[in-house]
């Protein structure tokens, strides 16, 4: 089994965002899969180091339409706040969640991103403090941003 040394805690939550140092983009085992799987040719962003790269909402927002107009979708791995943070996303309860969720369209130009979100109707698994987090909803790109900045997306 790999190590992995994410962005954060993400490692005892059992989500890698990428094994040994973040350097090359086969260290991403999400992008890996998804290439095997599509042959798209998916790429993690930000690459690199912990920390060396800050993305911006441009950033983010430039990729998403690029991607979801080449008929793919985007994967985001991110961090949920509380309530009062920029990260909070719709009817998440109100604490720190690492996650990751799929963007599969947008509107308004890219300021406004479609998310499907495998939390959505799954308080069986996940229990009552997810019941209201829906299965496909949109959020704008300022949230998807705060979300996606903490790991990153795959593009």
């Amino acid at each position: 089994m790999d190590t992995f040394y994410p962005r954060g805690r993400i490692d005892r939550e059992g989500l890698a965002w990428y094994t040994i140092d973040g350097t090359s983009a086969d260290q991403y085992p999400a992008a890996a899969a998804l290439n095997d799987a599509s042959g798209y040719g998916y790429a993690p962003y930000p690459c690199g180091t912990m920390g060396s790269v800050s993305p911006t909402q441009k950033d983010f927002k430039d990729r998403i339409v690029t991607t979801i107009s080449d008929n793919h979708g985007v994967l985001a791995c991110g961090h949920s706040g509380n309530e009062k943070s920029g990260s909070h996303l719709p009817g998440y309860p109100n604490n720190d969640v690492y996650h990751w969720i799929t963007v599969y369209g947008y509107t308004n130009s890219g300021n406004s991103v479609l998310i499907c979100d495998p939390a959505g109707n799954n308080t069986a698994v996940l229990g009552s403090s997810f019941k209201n987090v829906k299965a496909t909803y949109s959020v704008d790109i300022d949230t998807f941003t705060e979300f996606a900045s903490y790991f990153g997306i795959i593009w």
